[in-house]
């Protein structure tokens, strides 16, 4: 019989998939965890229960689609955009506070802008903010870009982009095939076409052309009012007035979108240009003149080309395939069906004249928007089950796209919908499945941190959409969730907030650990002391719901909301209410490297537990022996007077004795947090008696 020590003092490999049963050689093995159920790992080691959800607005009845969009005017201001079926709706956050935009005409009613965003474009609409104005493109290619400008919080236009001189496709250069305008000057002309026809559907393209004067070219522009029937002639609107009247020129390009190519798809901000993707005959990149978002003119007007103006690539590779989003970090990435690109320049910046697309990867993406952290972009792989980060490496002077999901597969399987960023406090990636549910990944890519749980709200609920923003008041992001529950029979949708992380300058009484949760404090009396009660309305938004409550950061007891109203057992000052959640995490198999002793071969007991807790209160320990799960010992501090146990930070060495296992059993353990109380987990110490015989 011989003694040794089993110990895990890192827990940020998160949930290690069961296809890696066996590979305790590697070190996300033994930094890893079978299971973790609303358990959150730590960058820096320790495991710690999620906090809760505070309830935030009731939307009614849910729309089939939901689509938000986080816009963050400074880290003490955000709006949070609720698209759904043909209009916008708007709440603000200052960090603490959080609702709906009210209408300036009827404060009774929320502020709501009518948008032509039909159910089917709304989950993959393309965006990217500029100060007070986001620029959207709508999916499907057939409506143009669109700008979204803030002039007041519930003051709000949505119009569409209007484009200066572009962009346009690649120069005529068939001399069969020619423009001749009827006047000089601006404003409505009449055009010619020769060897060529427009459509009735390439009304409001542009059109681009060169005069010649003398030696001197005299670029002009317009935009295509009408097209006759037979196509070889209508009215244009000409914005430069360069034209020599009736004179033919084979020098012209037709603008890139219409309703004849469609419209772009994607749209970016990089290197002070504003960016467009799409597939007319072939997948296009389209740059503005830097600086000038709006301006598109591929040249001078006599013909000169600078470094400032526009940029139109065709960035086709091997096989044709629709590009699905675009990303700026160091370099421009492009994301398409069956690979990753990147576009960059030989010099300082991007120009017309210096820039490339090569063929990074071949993973192929999946439509929806990635996540740029640092230097870093996050995008889901084209099967919906994987999870990249590409980032630069100087070493091979190219961008990488390691798996995320590589140790912890298993969590995929229903296909990942969107991914979202919580920087602040522990850096974390939430990951929504197309079923609803939820998955976080605590990622750090200079610590090598990749740490995967799994996240589930409280009673079955589905999370619809989550975005975050930050906050100055929390000194965090704040995650928001858009959550479908049932209530008495009745399908809703609430607004969910992910209340801020039990830090160690967070009292123990402000930390929630329940679901859909209030916060009740007593009012002031006459007296100026606070007014206990032991009956509490207001929660109609839980009704018929068995709620858990906590009074001053300790649990209560559970309850039934009747009529919207609770009643408990005794009079309470500060309490929160809500819904109670499942949270536990186990241990993997364990093998102690050491290859003359092995506790896979023989029988094993243990006679001493030592466990390291930051802040805890209340903490079941069990065995788990070939799936037969034993209780070992139940941590639970207590309070000899009237007010709430204090949270432990400690070190807890408890002696026990457990009955010998047979062999070939597996050895795990199994933490499980207790209801509504905080819990987190820094090192777990285990000495255990092998025998061999």
């Amino acid at each position: 019989m011989v003694k040794i020590v089993d110990k895990q003092t890192i827990f940020n490999s998160g949930i290690i998939t069961s296809k890696l049963i066996s590979r305790d050689d590697l070190k996300q093995y033994n930094q890893g965890l079978a299971e973790a159920f609303n358990f959150m790992c730590s960058k820096y080691g320790p495991i710690s229960k999620r906090v809760g959800t505070q309830f935030i607005w009731d939307l009614g009845e849910p729309s089939k689609s939901l689509f938000t969009i986080p816009f963050v005017f400074s880290v003490r201001q955000s709006i949070v955009l609720e698209f759904i079926p043909k209009k916008i709706r708007f709440y603000t956050f200052d960090g603490v506070s959080f609702g709906l935009i009210p209408d300036p005409q009827d404060n009774t009613k929320p502020y709501e802008l009518s948008t032509p965003f039909t159910e089917d474009v709304l989950e993959n609409i393309s965006y990217v903010q500029s100060l007070d104005v986001i620029y959207l493109a709508i999916p499907g290619g057939k409506t143009p870009p669109m700008e979204l400008r803030r002039k007041a919080n519930d003051n709000w236009e949505l119009v569409d982009f209007v484009f200066d001189d572009g962009p346009y496709l690649d120069k005529n250069f068939q001399s069969s095939k020619k423009v001749k305008i009827s006047a000089t000057g601006a404003g409505d002309k009449t055009y010619t076409l020769t060897g060529w026809t427009l459509k009735s559907t390439d009304v409001g393209r542009h059109l681009r052309m060169n005069f010649v004067d003398g030696s001197d070219d005299r670029w002009c522009w317009g935009i295509i009012k009408t097209v006759a029937a037979d196509g070889k002639s209508g009215t244009i609107t000409m914005q430069e007035g360069a034209a020599a009247a009736a004179t033919d020129t084979t020098q012209w390009r037709l603008g890139a979108w219409s309703k004849t190519t469609g419209y772009p798809t994607k749209v970016t901000i990089h290197e002070q240009r504003l960016v467009f993707a799409g597939i007319t005959d072939k997948p296009w990149i389209w740059m503005s003149n830097a600086f000038s978002y709006h301006n598109f003119s591929p040249s001078d007007y006599n013909g000169t080309m600078t470094d400032s103006n526009a940029i139109y690539y065709d960035a086709s590779t091997d096989k044709v395939s629709n590009i699905l989003w675009i990303k700026s970090v160091k370099s421009l990435l492009v994301g398409t069906e069956l690979s990753e690109l990147r576009m960059y320049s030989a010099g300082t910046a991007l120009s017309p004249t210096d820039c490339v697309v090569n063929k990074e990867s071949s993973y192929g993406s999946f439509e929806a928007e990635p996540v740029v952290t640092d230097d870093v972009i996050i995008f889901i792989q084209r099967l919906q089950r994987t999870l990249r980060s590409i980032s630069y490496d100087y070493y091979r002077d190219a961008y990488l796209g390691p798996e995320l999901t590589l140790f912890a597969e298993s969590l995929t399987q229903q296909g990942i919908k969107k991914v979202i960023y919580q920087k602040e406090p522990y850096s974390i990636l939430w990951v929504l499945r197309e079923d609803g549910t939820c998955i976080a990944c605590t990622f750090d890519s200079a610590q090598d941190v990749v740490g995967w749980t799994e996240v589930a709200l409280a009673d079955g609920a589905k999370i619809a959409d989550l975005l975050s923003v930050p906050s100055s008041a929390y000194k965090q992001d704040v995650v928001i969730f858009f959550v479908d529950r049932e209530i008495n029979g009745i399908k809703k949708r609430y607004v969910e907030l992910l209340s801020r992380e039990f830090l160690d300058n967070v009292q123990q009484k402000d930390a929630v650990f329940l679901d859909c949760a209030q916060r009740w404090i007593a009012p002031t009396g006459e007296d100026g002391k606070p007014v206990s009660k032991n009956e509490l309305s207001g929660l109609s938004y839980l009704e018929g719901k068995t709620v858990s409550v906590t009074s001053e950061g300790a649990y209560l007891e559970d309850v039934v909301v009747k009529d919207g109203k609770i009643k408990l057992s005794e009079y309470v000052k500060d309490v929160w209410v809500g819904l109670s959640y499942d949270a536990y995490f186990t241990t993997l198999e364990r093998d102690f490297q050491d290859r003359q002793l092995s506790s896979k071969n023989a029988k094993l007991r243990i006679y001493r537990l030592v466990l390291y807790i930051i802040r805890t209160l209340g903490m079941t320990v069990k065995q788990v022996i070939g799936g037969i799960e034993t209780e070992l010992i139940t941590f639970s501090p207590q309070s000899n007077t009237d007010t709430p146990p204090e949270a432990i930070t400690s070190q807890e060495e408890i002696d026990l004795m457990t009955n010998w296992t047979d062999r070939d059993m597996k050895y795990k353990l199994k933490f499980e947090s207790h209801k509504a109380m905080p819990c987190t987990v820094a090192g777990i110490t285990a000495g255990l008696e092998l025998n061999a015989l």
